[in-house]
């Protein structure tokens, strides 16, 4: 559960990395590094309770991206 979480810190500062680089190889790659730890959470454990969190927390890292391309789009 806590690599759940840690992969939701992690992927969810990603949008840090393109304020303060203005990197977008930084942000996916920070991203990726969050989908890769939700996702090794969840195998070490297969449940149907840490299936619904993964993808919860799958849509908390990616609702940033939906709201900034309604913004700067």
């Amino acid at each position: 559960m806590a690599l759940m979480i840690i992969g939701l810190i992690v992927g969810a500062s990603s949008f840090g990395w393109w304020f303060l680089m203005g990197s977008a190889a930084a942000v996916y790659a920070s991203l990726l590094a969050g989908h890769l730890a939700v996702a090794l959470g969840f195998a070490r454990r297969r449940t149907r309770r840490r299936l619904l969190l993964a993808a919860l927390l799958t849509l908390c890292m990616w609702w940033p991206v939906s709201v900034g391309d309604l913004i700067w789009a």
